[in-house]
């Protein structure tokens, strides 16, 4: 993961006058949050029990691509999706 981390660094310094900017941050930030714990103070998490934080945008296409994959929670017990918008 180290190498995709640096990976997207330098192409972030390439392309920071560009409208791939925000994608690359994106990526970039999934990158080095995954794994570590959440921590929200607006958001209730279940305690020791697992959990999909999934933050999200009604406008957002790759979001609503998501959606399928969100759903698939469902197939594990016990496993809660929690999922806070601005809507």
């Amino acid at each position: 993961m180290s190498e995709a981390v640096t990976y997207l660094n330098q192409q972030e310094r390439t392309f920071a006058a560009t409208s791939i900017l925000p994608r690359i941050r994106k990526n970039l930030l999934l990158l080095t949050l995954e794994g570590k714990p959440a921590r929200c103070d607006w958001v209730v998490l279940p305690k020791g029990k697992p959990a999909v934080l999934f933050f999200w945008a009604h406008w957002c296409p790759d979001c609503k691509a998501e959606v399928r994959c969100c759903n698939k929670c469902k197939e594990f017990p016990g496993t809660s999706l929690i999922a806070p918008t601005q809507l």
